[in-house]
Formats: C-alpha cells, structure tokens, sequence
C-alpha cells in the first residue's frame, strides 16, 4: 500500500467500510481468531474477526463479547473529540 494510502485511511474522515475492507485486504493472511490470543488482540483485529463470515460463529461471538467489554473503557479514557480525532475504528464510536 502507498503512503497516500495509508494516510488516507488514517484519517478522521474516511468512511468506516473502506478503512475496514482495506484493513481485511491488508492483513488477511495475519487475521486470526486464535481463541488463546483473542484478548490481547486489537479492537480493530477484534471487528474484523466480528464482522468476517469465514470465522466460525462462535468466535465471532467471542470477538463481540470482548468489544463490549473494551469499548465502554475506551469511552471512559477518551473524549468524543479525542476519539473523533483517532483512527479506525474509534473515530465512529
């Protein structure tokens, strides 16, 4: 990928879906949803597992299940302006 690319991705403004489908793009053969690492994995390799249909229910589930956890500490830690100003995926939550 470009430099352009990733800054364009980087940014506050790019739309969600794109950021997503070029980070499931990039890191494919990374993505894993090993069940002994899947919480120390990022948020960001937590929605991919989350929203993937090559992943097996019950992880996916697992996924969401930590997201609902970690999402509400990130809200305490961060503003809505810091997290506007983050990348993937805070800036829509």
């Amino acid at each position: 990928m470009s430099p352009e690319a990733r800054q364009y991705l980087q940014g506050p403004k790019t739309p969600f879906l794109t950021v997503y489908f070029a980070f499931g793009a990039e890191y494919s053969e990374y993505i894993t949803d090993d069940m002994d690492v899947l919480p120390k994995l990022s948020v960001a390799h937590q929605l991919v597992i989350a929203l993937q249909p090559r992943f097996p229910e019950f992880n996916r589930r697992k996924a969401l299940t930590w997201l609902r956890r970690e999402l509400p500490r990130i809200r305490e830690n961060y503003t809505s302006f810091e997290r506007k100003t983050m990348p993937f995926p805070f800036k829509w939550y």
